[in-house]
């Protein structure tokens, strides 16, 4: 049982909502800054919690499921949020960021850099191997943030579609100040 609420506006992903790629497009915001409470049930147990959460709502015209796709959310320290991601379309990669500030505005970038780093896990169920280790980086605004996996052996299987999706640490820093944070992180269309 959790109560959750807004403590800034919703962020629009692309300024307005809404994401165009040639044969797909999609609706798209996130409330990134939830102050969450209440009480958590596992095996008779009430655990009284407090924390911050995040959601999305994203909707779209099709889903582009012979792509691929790594996806990040990022809650740091300092009360900034970053939604970024990089997408496969056709040999062509699409990066993009928004950044939602302590102060509940927020920008959106093109020009990121997201690269993987060492560090590699394989499942076990498809053979699928995927990266867990990344780095980001938003130059414009001297963003550099490096991204590890809390738990690595997180691959959900859906229908035919085999992804990686889990919590993750962050740390790194903001024009040369250190940040660090949580974050999620989802990995789409690695063969299996």
């Amino acid at each position: 049982e959790l109560k959750m609420e807004a403590e800034k506006k919703p962020l629009l992903l692309g300024g307005n909502g809404f994401l165009k790629q040639k044969k797909w497009s999609t609706y798209y915001y996130s409330l990134t800054s939830l102050k969450t409470e209440g009480i958590v049930r596992i095996r008779g147990k009430e655990i009284k919690v407090k924390g911050k959460s995040w959601m999305d709502h994203q909707w779209a015209n099709g889903f582009p499921i012979k792509n691929k796709w790594n996806w990040f959310s990022i809650q740091l320290g300092n009360n900034i949020e970053i939604i970024c991601f990089e997408l496969f379309i056709d040999n062509e990669v699409k990066t993009f960021a928004s950044v939602m500030y302590a102060d509940g505005h927020s920008e959106n970038f093109m020009n990121i850099k997201i690269s993987s780093a060492k560090g590699e896990w394989r499942s076990l169920k498809t053979s699928a191997r995927y990266p867990l280790n990344w780095n980001i980086e938003i130059l414009e605004k001297g963003i550099a943030l490096e991204v590890s996996p809390l738990i690595k052996h997180q691959e959900m299987i859906y229908g035919t579609m085999n992804y990686w999706e889990g919590p993750t640490a962050v740390k790194g820093k903001i024009k040369g100040k250190k940040v660090s944070g949580q974050g999620f992180l989802e990995i789409v269309g690695r063969p299996s």
